[in-house]
């Protein structure tokens, strides 16, 4: 970060260098600009994950704010939005979980391996995979107007390495953004082929993609699921690098599980589901599910079966493996549903039932 307070010598242009001065090379401007950045960039760090003590730390808050300032002056077309903190909690998460004091000293570990999990390491290696990335997702945070500027900007920096066709425009103009197109397309295309009604249905109560759908993009279902599940669910989705090509069938996935709340009750309830969505689905199930609809030759439809929570971790609000209980029931069960008009009885393909008045019941057929 720019500190103009050290710059003293006597033949500086004051015309610039001053702290009223608006020139874009004024490196009080340029301070100034820095420091509005890191404040949002703080007033976002604060906020994240307030359930985990690990982001409570004032060392760790300080790691995000070094990675993410440094990313934002790395890219400065982009810079940091909202959101992007989102992204780096879990890989900074992680980076921790599996860093190790000693590390030097076990010599039944390779080089590399001492490298990955050398606590030195750590923001260094969270800056790389974050900015790895971004590199897929960076896109998703921008507006049709800045990324239409950014693809002109690009272009007139290698126009002296471009062959020009005839007639060509330098102008470049995108009427929707690339995370608009993006749900469009997972709407209108993957949803209508997997479940026409359902598609149907959303269209008829006016909920385009864009409102709920936005946020599960860019924070790669980040707010979704708690923090354990979410860490299972980006393995999936790393499997096959930073293009993330199953992330559009897990979108889908998750709206074909709580279909026939989506498909019954009315738009507030609706509107309510999908802007927080239920997270007691189990995250192995979910992946199976998207495998099955984008290549269904090659994975089968998984086996229907009941999940049971006997109890909710308060922690981490997720259940542990001695919690939950699994059994097989291939008949469609009668299962109460609930809602906001109360409870009633129905078969579904997926529903919830209270037991004993305690117990969560998910039924999936």
């Amino acid at each position: 970060m720019i500190d103009p307070h050290k710059d003293v010598e006597a033949s500086l242009d004051l015309n610039v260098h001053n702290p009223l001065s608006l020139e874009e090379d004024s490196p009080w401007n340029q301070y100034f600009q820095d420091g509005e950045i890191k404040q949002i960039i703080t007033q976002d760090i604060v906020r994240t994950h307030p359930d985990q003590m690990f982001f409570r730390q004032q060392d760790i808050q300080n790691s995000m704010l070094d990675i993410l300032f440094c990313y934002a002056k790395e890219e400065p077309d982009i810079s940091y939005r909202q959101g992007m903190h989102e992204l780096l909690a879990p890989i900074l998460f992680i980076l921790h979980a599996e860093s190790r004091d000693d590390v030097q000293n076990d010599d039944s570990l390779s080089p590399a391996l001492k490298v990955v999990m050398d606590p030195a390491c750590i923001d260094a290696d969270a800056f790389a995979l974050f900015s790895e990335l971004m590199e897929g997702m960076q896109h998703f945070f921008l507006s049709a107007s800045l990324e239409s500027d950014i693809i002109r900007a690009r272009q007139q920096k290698n126009s002296n390495r471009h062959v020009r066709k005839p007639f060509e425009s330098d102008e470049v103009y995108l009427p929707t953004s690339s995370i608009a197109r993006k749900l469009d397309k997972i709407h209108d295309v993957l949803l209508k082929n997997a479940d026409e009604q359902l598609y149907y249905r959303l269209r008829d109560l006016g909920i385009p993609p864009q409102t709920y759908g936005i946020r599960w993009i860019r924070l790669l279902f980040g707010r979704e699921f708690h923090l354990p599940s979410m860490l299972q669910l980006w393995d999936a989705l790393f499997v096959e690098g930073n293009s993330l090509g199953l992330m559009d069938y897990v979108f889908v996935t998750m709206l074909t599980l709580i279909r026939d709340t989506l498909l019954t009750d009315d738009y507030s309830t609706c509107m309510q589901l999908l802007m927080k969505y239920p997270p007691w689905f189990e995250v192995s199930d979910l992946v199976q599910r998207a495998l099955h609809l984008r290549n269904p030759a090659r994975y089968p439809d998984p086996v229907p079966h009941v999940r049971e929570w006997t109890q909710i971790n308060e922690d981490m609000h997720t259940p542990s493996p001695n919690q939950l209980h699994i059994q097989e029931d291939r008949s469609p069960p009668e299962v109460v549903k609930m809602s906001h008009k109360g409870v009633h009885k129905q078969h579904s393909d997926i529903s919830y039932q209270l037991v004993n008045g305690t117990q969560l019941v998910i039924v999936l057929h």
